[in-house]
């Protein structure tokens, strides 16, 4: 005896099998095939004066990275972000005049309205005093979570004008120790770095005590803070001079290490309110490091330099330092590395909330539970109605 079921309960059983398979499967289809959504973020700047400034718009995700920078002449700018929070932030910038001699200048107004005095470098051909007058600058930022569309509002403050606060910084090496002697640095995130007004009260650059701390005076804004030391390396008290032939000839050789100063780095972003910062320095490759102009960076003896070398003499800077000092030569520069430390006072996104993705409902999947449900349900009913047919002799 063998059971068959008709070419029309056949056909039926399929069609409910695939409908019931197609409903099963659609969720999880649709998940592999979802892309990456990403929010429109719309930034509008209002200045404290109406100068025709030049704007730099930054967007930093909470590890720090740099998510997309903006320029532009007007005060807006758009940004295409995945679900997450950011740190956004603007540097308005107007620039009066380039230096050029004078005799008698007309002293123009500063973003805040108050009257700028000239500023005297050195004589003209003519014997005149050659003058320029300070850019006036203005700065924002703005802390927000993104998980849609979203409009922002940022309203900056003359830098003349801007609050500061004091911010104490403690420096220490792994074992615990103070880090006495230790080289300090601030940088606002996202505004020209050197700039903050004429005779300003601002001191972003500073040295540890004996006790490893030190306090800056600082803009009340979001600051990479970066603490810096060479350290010389502790040579053995024996075996400095060996003896060795040279061109047949014993001769005293004087055995040094390479490196003679090992550079220990560390930074940390901070954000307003300020308490204090603990920084402990580790040591960092030689790529970190950048030479102050002046100094002798390679080389060696009989080649026409000293032989220094960063390892050789504690000369080296780190990299970021070395861009935000550079800006002291009058040209504007905007301190936005791609890569700053991660940000601090700003709440975690949620688990997996840096990227949207598509995701079906429960009732989705219960929808389709059921239908492999009856479909199994469906099969059985029909070989129940159908019975058993004998096969043909």
């Amino acid at each position: 005896m063998k059971t068959r079921l008709t070419k029309k309960s056949q056909t039926a059983i399929s069609a409910i099998l695939l409908l019931a398979l197609s409903l099963g499967a659609s969720p999880l289809l649709a998940s592999a095939s979802a892309a990456p959504s990403f929010n429109n973020v719309q930034i509008f700047v209002t200045t404290s004066s109406s100068l025709s400034y030049s704007y730099t718009f930054t967007a930093y995700n909470l590890t720090g990275s740099l998510m997309g920078t903006y320029q532009s002449s007007f005060p807006a700018a758009g940004f295409e972000l995945p679900t997450g929070d950011y740190l956004f932030t603007v540097s308005a910038l107007h620039e009066t005049s380039y230096p050029y001699p004078c005799v008698a200048c007309a002293t123009p107004a500063n973003g805040a309205g108050e009257s700028v005095p000239p500023v005297k470098n050195g004589s003209g051909s003519s014997g005149t005093a050659i003058v320029y007058y300070p850019p006036a600058s203005e700065y924002g930022f703005l802390q927000a979570h993104v998980d849609g569309p979203k409009t922002l509002t940022i309203a900056t403050k003359n830098v003349t004008t801007y609050p500061t606060s004091q911010l104490a910084v403690k420096v220490s090496y792994v074992n615990g120790t103070a880090a006495s002697g230790a080289q300090i640095s601030a940088s606002v995130v996202g505004q020209w770095s050197y700039w903050w007004g004429q005779d300003s009260k601002v001191n972003m650059w500073s040295q540890t005590g004996n006790d490893g701390t030190a306090t800056l005076t600082v803009p009340d804004a979001p600051l990479v803070v970066t603490a810096w030391a060479w350290l010389p390396v502790s040579l053995p008290p024996d075996n400095k001079t060996v003896v060795t032939t040279v061109g047949g000839e014993k001769v005293n050789v004087t055995v040094y290490w390479e490196p003679t100063y090992v550079g220990l780095s560390a930074s940390a972003l901070v954000v307003p309110p300020f308490g204090v910062t603990n920084l402990t320095l580790h040591y960092q490759q030689p790529i970190y490091w950048a030479v102050p102009a002046g100094t002798v960076s390679s080389g060696s003896a009989g080649q026409g330099s000293s032989g220094a070398t960063m390892a050789s003499k504690p000369t080296g800077v780190p990299a970021d330092v070395m861009q935000t000092k550079s800006a002291q030569t009058g040209q504007a520069q905007v301190y936005t590395p791609s890569q700053i430390p991660a940000i601090q006072g700003i709440q975690q996104p949620s688990q997996g909330g840096e990227v949207a993705s598509a995701s079906w409902p429960l009732w989705a999947l219960a929808i389709a539970g059921v239908a492999v449900v009856v479909g199994i349900s469906a099969v059985l009913a029909l070989r129940r109605k159908n019975g058993p047919h004998e096969a043909p002799v």
